[in-house]
């Protein structure tokens, strides 16, 4: 049977007569891309308004005006900076009071140009985490090309100056994460037998101050077939919790909390998404459904347990959402004291901030603009401060500065508008599938369309990996196509 499937798949290959583009950089390949591109551009550049619209077209895409999207740490706002200055980029920081204020006051505390001029590397910043709760010392974590293993070294951003006999760890794929100032939570290359058969760390360790890496505590192994298995920190305020991950597939992992010396498993789905830890509440995202104490909590609920009885091995279960058949759940964050869910409704974001008292959640609306995308930003661990991103088809990207526990919040700053948007109006409609399914889908036209079927629309549309296709701000759409007429259906 093998050997008839395999001469079937041989024959197909040979018969196909487009064999030729697989190779991507083959000389047929490349002609025939350079022949549909001026087939395209001869008949574009025949259209009568080709000149304006291409000049206005890259004079958009040209365009340096961008937002600059704030990190909150603490009292301030950090921020990684590309320009044609800073090619590599800058890490920088700026009081928030003054962030918000609009008064940039931005301290450079790594260059990343000059540093991989310095050391002949060609560094590629892949991340910080910061040393609660004064935040004076980051762990940094640098790439050496832009590569997956990463280089792991103690910065100090008073000093703005790597620490000379601080935490350092060579290139490995892995993670780090500050206990407190004298420890960290380690995975990493430890040497042979410590890494996974997918190349991702097999061990977890603590590691304390002084020490050698080698000489560091291990409190965790997984197995070699594993993908992999991380350790981390999830704060709840002052209280902290060691955190050990150890992912069987990719969908598919055990958590475990360091506890009184040893690694306790907790009992909750292998495949469920850990979100935070808020007022004593493990947030978890069911990815499947889940039967516990005589009650099944279906898949895609958000739900919460009480972290002291799960350390216990008890579970007292709170629902915080159920999500309907047009609804799922795009993202979760936290504040100080407040849960940020941001619903997917009908491919439009709704913002929620949950409150946990007397046992149960209770939730408020953001009411942030609608038919749009939210995006929540940046929140912080001190206070319910946030930062939220809106765009839609008409709206440029719009940054706002909110507060969790007010429930308020107020524009910070907007992309420029390419186009008079007041012209146009987006209305959202459904359209019945093969299999009945409703499929919700948007229109973007003039306010005083006719609806005579001779309106130039364009119809685009996206799906695959659990991806939605939600709406965005595109200046070259609105200016290129909406001001000449066409119609836009997402």
């Amino acid at each position: 049977m093998l050997a008839i499937l395999c001469a079937s798949i041989s024959i197909q290959a040979q018969d196909d007569k487009f064999l030729w583009l697989e190779e991507v950089d083959g000389k047929e390949a490349l002609q025939f891309v350079e022949n549909q591109n001026k087939a395209t551009l001869d008949k574009l550049s025949t259209e009568k308004n080709y000149k304006s619209i291409y000049d206005k077209s890259l004079e958009i895409s040209n365009s340096s005006e961008r937002i600059i999207y704030p990190t909150i740490t603490g009292a301030y706002v950090y921020n990684f900076w590309k320009d044609k200055d800073h090619v590599r980029g800058i890490w920088r920081r700026c009081l928030l009071a003054n962030y918000t204020k609009s008064d940039l006051n931005w301290e450079t505390l790594l260059d990343l140009d000059a540093m991989s001029a310095k050391d002949d590397v060609k560094w590629v910043y892949k991340g910080s985490n910061g040393l609660y709760p004064k935040y004076d010392r980051f762990l940094i974590s640098l790439s050496k090309g832009g590569g997956d293993a990463i280089v792991i070294r103690e910065f100090d951003v008073n000093k703005r100056e790597f620490i000379s006999d601080g935490f350092m760890i060579d290139e490995s794929k892995g993670s780090a994460s500050y206990v407190d100032e004298n420890t960290l939570i380690v995975s990493s290359n430890f040497g042979e037998g410590t890494m996974t058969s997918s190349g991702y760390p097999n061990q977890v360790k603590l590691w304390k101050r002084g020490t050698l890496l080698k000489d560091s505590k291990p409190i965790f192994e997984g197995q070699l077939t594993d993908v992999g298995t991380w350790g981390g920190v999830y704060r709840d305020g002052s209280k902290s919790y060691t955190i050990i991950g150890r992912r069987m597939t990719t969908f598919t992992g055990n958590n475990y909390v360091w506890s009184n010396g040893k690694a306790v498993k907790l009992d909750i789905p292998e495949d469920c998404d850990i979100s935070s830890i808020l007022n004593n509440q493990l947030l978890i995202q069911l990815k499947s459904d889940w039967k516990a104490n005589n009650t099944t909590y279906k898949s895609g609920s958000l739900i919460s347990l009480n972290v002291s009885d799960l350390i216990k091995g008890q579970k007292t279960i709170q629902v915080v959402l159920v999500p309907d058949e047009f609804s799922s759940i795009s993202e979760i964050n936290s504040t100080k004291n407040k849960l940020l869910v941001n619903v997917l409704t009908n491919v439009t974001n709704q913002l929620y901030i949950y409150s946990f008292a007397d046992g149960k959640w209770s939730r408020q609306k953001v009411q942030a603009p609608e038919l749009g995308t939210v995006s929540v930003i940046s929140c912080s661990e001190l206070t319910d401060q946030y930062f939220f991103k809106f765009e839609n088809f008409i709206t440029p990207s719009t940054l706002y500065f909110a507060d969790a526990g007010k429930n308020t919040f107020k524009a910070y700053k907007s992309m420029p508008a390419y186009f008079d948007a007041s012209k146009y109006e987006v209305k959202q409609f459904k359209a019945k599938s093969k299999d009945g399914t409703m499929i919700p889908y948007f229109m973007v036209s003039a306010k005083n369309i006719k609806h005579d079927g001779n309106n130039p629309t364009l119809i685009y549309g996206y799906g695959g990996f659990e991806i939605s296709l939600q709406p965005f701000y595109s200046a070259t759409f609105g200016y290129a196509w909406l001001d000449h007429g066409g119609v836009l259906i997402q």
